[in-house]
């Protein structure tokens, strides 16, 4: 009902593969969907031109790609080299620049962490990059906002960090109007109205009992990376 689709990359089963591309045409020949753009390369200026052919070539395909797979053909060679925890050191995702466009800050709201510490996130016209509608982007923290001199109704450049996680990256500042305001420092919890205090970067509500923190270390309890 998703009209989900796949292509096969890889036979775990050894079944006399020797390398890579071999492994492509064993899958191709039992029937498997293999990626047609997938090619041997015999150098490393071979494999980054690759790359560098895909970066402005992507709108061909009609799927979201942010970058190149590149994987030593020799499987035995391969096998050598181990992990690095769960990513095998024999491929390397060579990405591409993220892709960067404009919108309108209308508002930044404040969350509180289950650690207590405050985090602005900012509030955007909603605006398409890569394929996804974007409306929120973190900011890290204050001193994040005072870096870029962020101020709410500015125009700004927003990109997704590996084609991901929305990020604002400069304030285009020569298309202010005036009307701009400034985003002032929390003096209170916004949560439940503690005194704050500052640790570093971080500003942090002082009440171990705050509602938000509570209710964040629940959602952190019972997600898939904790219990």
């Amino acid at each position: 009902s998703r009209k989900l689709d796949s292509f096969q990359y890889a036979i775990i089963s050894d079944i006399g593969q020797t390398t890579h591309e071999e492994e492509h045409l064993l899958l191709k020949a039992f029937g498997f969907k293999t990626n047609p753009h997938a090619k041997l390369c015999h150098s490393t200026d071979e494999a980054v031109a690759y790359r560098n052919y895909w970066e402005p070539h992507r709108k061909k395909i009609d799927y979201e790609i942010d970058g190149t797979v590149i994987v030593i053909n020799q499987n035995e060679l391969s096998a050598r080299a181990g992990f690095a925890g769960k990513a095998p050191r024999g491929a390397i995702a060579f990405k591409f620049i993220p892709r960067e466009t404009t919108t309108r800050l209308r508002a930044v709201n404040i969350q509180v962490g289950r650690t207590g510490v405050l985090t602005p996130v900012a509030l955007l016209e909603p605006v398409e990059i890569g394929g996804v509608v974007v409306e929120h982007s973190t900011l890290h923290n204050f001193d994040e906002i005072e870096r870029l001199g962020l101020k709410i109704g500015d125009t700004v450049v927003l990109t997704r960090a590996g084609d991901v996680i929305p990020k604002i990256t400069s304030v285009i500042k020569n298309l202010r109007t005036g009307e701009e305001k400034s985003i002032p420092l929390p003096k209170i919890c916004p949560a439940d109205g503690s005194k704050l205090t500052r640790e570093g970067v971080f500003i942090r509500c002082s009440n171990p009992q705050c509602g938000a923190r509570e209710r964040e270390k629940l959602y952190h309890f019972v997600s898939r990376k904790a219990f």
